[in-house]
């Protein structure tokens, strides 16, 4: 724990520039609006997670049953699925288990991988490669409609990308 003995000594540790991004004006209510925000972003965090749990697990489930099993394995030894971005993505995620120590298997890649990644597998550029692929949609959202229109990735996408942007309390991409 930091031994913080001054509200100035607080704002020398968050950073004149870090607070500043709620307005200008006192420290005093520049700090407050830190710890709300801080308290906010806490309170959301048990809701993000679970999206990011579910939204792995059904995305994970559908590629193994409609497309192949152990796909990010597979994925790592040939790109077929993901785009560049995503797939150095994964890259990535792999070369940290490596430097764990640990063996790279697909359940360690998918629980590795971020929310972002997640949300990203949920835009239109995957429509051909996921999307478009029969009883995908529907097992990954199957409670999903809209008005009456199943199967669109743009809403879901718009939705997803928004709380991407607004809610990161951690490292989500």
């Amino acid at each position: 724990m930091i031994d913080i003995k001054s509200k100035d000594e607080l704002v020398e540790i968050i950073t004149p520039v870090r607070l500043g991004a709620y307005g200008n004006g006192d420290n005093s209510i520049l700090l407050n609006e830190y710890v709300y925000n801080l308290k906010l972003s806490e309170a959301f965090y048990p809701a993000l997670s679970l999206l990011e749990i579910t939204l792995r697990n059904r995305i994970c489930n559908a590629v193994e049953k409609l497309i192949c099993k152990d796909w990010l394995l597979q994925e790592l030894n040939k790109q077929n699925i993901l785009s560049d971005k995503e797939y150095q993505k994964l890259l990535e995620s792999a070369n940290k288990i490596r430097k764990s120590g640990k063996k790279i298997t697909n359940d360690r890649l998918i629980s590795e991988m971020t929310l972002g990644f997640w949300i990203h597998l949920c835009t239109k550029s995957y429509r051909p490669k996921l999307w478009d692929k029969k009883g995908f949609f529907e097992a990954v959202f199957p409670n999903y409609s809209n008005n009456g229109e199943l199967r669109k990735i743009a809403p879901i996408q718009n939705d997803l990308l928004n709380i991407l942007q607004n809610f990161p309390p951690r490292n989500y991409y």
